[in-house]
């Protein structure tokens, strides 16, 4: 998640970020809710006022995928279902586990049962930054898909699928 970047300078984002093994951004995800709850009133945050993060396995090494058995790129190899599965359910529960829950913590008022409108305006099923690494068979995008997927509507986080064909995008290129 490099959003941060762009408002947060270094001093105040969290190193302990690196150890959550869900590519979640626990501590910095914190950060934002907090800030969102103060400079939004609990109206504006259910009915137009949109939470959006980005969130991309892609570029989480916890959450990657490799096509290279022998290539430690990655947290697991594509046809490895089981470990891709574990990844993919892991990573997946940031909406869930990460974003709704610390959104919740900072957002909800007393007797107010209304919900932030909560946003990944860019998601991916790709499963590696370099996409001559990236898993390309159809089973683990659906995988990386479903699992996203499900994770968001339980939390009640909307997508919206961000997809890698490119007009010059090489080998994402189809």
């Amino acid at each position: 998640m490099s959003m941060h970047e762009s408002f947060l300078s270094k001093d105040v984002v969290p190193t302990d970020d690196d150890l959550d093994l869900g590519g979640r951004h626990p501590a910095l995800t914190n950060i934002i809710a907090a800030w969102w709850s103060q400079v939004t009133t609990s109206k504006e945050r259910s009915e137009w006022a949109v939470l959006d993060m980005h969130h991309y396995h892609a570029w989480e090494p916890q959450c990657q995928g490799s096509n290279a058995r022998d290539n430690n790129d990655g947290n697991f190899t594509c046809p490895d279902v089981a470990a891709r599965r574990d990844a993919l359910q892991r990573c997946s529960s940031w909406a869930t586990e990460t974003f709704r829950k610390l959104v919740h913590h900072h957002c909800h008022q007393g007797d107010d049962e209304s919900q932030p409108l909560l946003m990944s305006g860019e998601f991916s099923t790709a499963t590696h930054y370099r996409i001559r690494h990236a898993c390309q068979d159809i089973s683990t995008l659906k995988d990386s898909y479903m699992y996203q997927l499900k994770a968001a509507e339980e939390a009640n986080v909307n997508l919206f699928y961000w997809s890698y064909k490119m007009p010059y995008g090489g080998t994402a290129k189809y």
